[in-house]
């Protein structure tokens, strides 16, 4: 629940144990994300000025978006 003063809203995802490749990782995160901008869009306020949710779940679709192109692609330090 976000309170009226409350200054922070934290979704947390841990990263399940067995994702070795950053693929894997991205994959991951690809899928939760839509959650992610559920819950912003669910549980903060729209007028808020501090936390306006539907700006907010935007760019967390908007990264989601930019994961899944295919020409994005994570460069392993070799």
């Amino acid at each position: 629940m976000v309170g009226r003063k409350q200054r922070r809203f934290i979704v947390w995802h841990s990263v399940p144990k067995g994702l070795d490749t950053a693929e894997a990782v991205r994959d991951w995160l690809v899928s939760v994300l839509p959650e992610t901008a559920r819950l912003v869009r669910e549980y903060l306020p729209g007028k808020s000025k501090s936390y306006p949710s539907e700006e907010l779940a935007a760019e967390i679709d908007g990264l989601r978006e930019m994961l899944l192109r295919t020409e994005y692609v994570v460069h392993s330090p070799t």
